[in-house]
């Protein structure tokens, strides 16, 4: 749909590929040119990062698509851009580089026609033990590259949280709960922002290594619960976005 212009790399097209391939039709995904940072709904868009482009390339790859294509890139045309379409076109070359898997969010328009998203995801209480999940896709071999793979990161943002709220978080059912986790404000980092963007008390990015608990290739699944807020506060939170980082590093481990 013209209407929905934000990259997402968890497009639900298997059962396309599995149509056409069946017909010997080729297909090609297509990769929207812009993210939605900022509230959902309120925010504003910019252009997907290299790292956000080899995630979908890669994802729409591994689920059997027959080539990709973009359009809207930043114009004119400069240096990360010519290297977006030059990997495009090599996406060997991508196997072992940096990849940004973010979650795409709901557009009003699509879900509408039955193209929904699991994002923003509303956790409108306190309720230990109640988990909400976020399925996620990723095409790196994250097992069979572990010698490569530097760090793998998961980051969450959450809207209306505060420091006392209590969360918990699993990775395909094993806890999360032993990983140092960091907390940021909720601006983004991977994207360029001008200062005045960055939202300091709306929300916060929750960053969690990897290192015990790692993804799989393929599916994987986020279950997260809120598991406790300051007595005074009623309201919930809201999941705003989540994304795995995968980072790798040009010499092996060892």
């Amino acid at each position: 749909m013209y209407a929905n212009l934000r990259l997402d790399a968890q497009m639900p097209i298997e059962w396309v590929i599995k149509t056409a391939h069946d017909a010997d039709v080729s297909v090609y995904g297509m990769l929207q040119p812009f993210v939605e940072v900022g509230y959902p709904g309120q925010g504003y868009d910019e252009h997907f990062s290299p790292e956000m482009m080899r995630a979908a390339v890669s994802n729409y790859l591994a689920k059997g698509t027959d080539g990709v294509y973009t359009w809207f890139l930043d114009w004119p045309l400069g240096a990360t851009e010519r290297g977006i379409l030059t990997e495009m076109a090599n996406p060997e070359s991508m196997a072992q580089a940096d990849k940004q898997y973010r979650m795409p969010r709901r557009e009003a328009t699509s879900a509408g026609f039955g193209y929904d998203a699991t994002l923003p995801l509303e956790i409108p209480e306190a309720d230990p033990g109640k988990k909400h999940s976020i399925p996620i896709f990723i095409a790196d071999d994250i097992e069979g590259k572990a010698d490569r793979i530097r760090k793998v990161t998961l980051r969450i943002r959450i809207n209306n949280t505060v420091s006392a709220d209590r969360f918990s978080i699993l990775l395909n059912g094993e806890s999360l709960a032993g990983t140092p986790w960091r907390r940021d404000t909720g601006g983004y980092v991977r994207i360029p922002v001008s200062p005045h963007r960055i939202e300091h008390y709306s929300a916060l990015w929750l960053e969690i290594d990897l290192d015990a608990v790692r993804p799989r290739q393929g599916d994987n699944v986020i279950e997260i619960s809120l598991d406790g807020r300051p007595p005074k506060l009623a309201s919930g939170v809201t999941i705003d976005d989540l994304e795995i980082n995968v980072e790798y590093s040009p010499w092996k481990a060892g």
